[in-house]
């Protein structure tokens, strides 16, 4: 249950980022990070989640430009599912890290 959940939230967000642009990646949220640089702290949390259900040492996700992003987190995404998390609390934290970058992002 918690993949397909994980999968619908991703693909929810990925809908949102479409039609973004640089411009839109560069504004400023409340938080004081950038929309982009809040997507990436999505992208580090899911390959943080999926390094550690393999049993990997943390790794850097590199921030390669806001119009990759939604590519990394397709990718990040699907390195965690295959790594298939003994618990369903892993990819329950991942969806829900991910329906809450899409508020967070949901206006701005």
């Amino acid at each position: 249950m918690s993949a397909d959940l994980l999968r619908t939230s991703l693909t929810r967000l990925d809908r949102q980022l479409a039609p973004w642009s640089a411009a839109r990646y560069a504004v400023e949220l409340p938080s004081g990070l950038t929309a982009g640089a809040t997507v990436h702290a999505l992208a580090q949390t899911l390959a943080d989640l999926a390094a550690a259900a393999e049993g990997q040492p943390l790794r850097p996700v590199p921030r390669i430009g806001d119009p990759a992003l939604r590519d990394q987190l397709t990718v990040l995404a699907h390195d965690l599912l295959a790594a298939a998390p003994d618990d369903e609390a892993t990819l329950s934290v991942a969806a829900e890290a991910i329906r809450t970058t899409a508020r967070t992002l949901d206006g701005h």
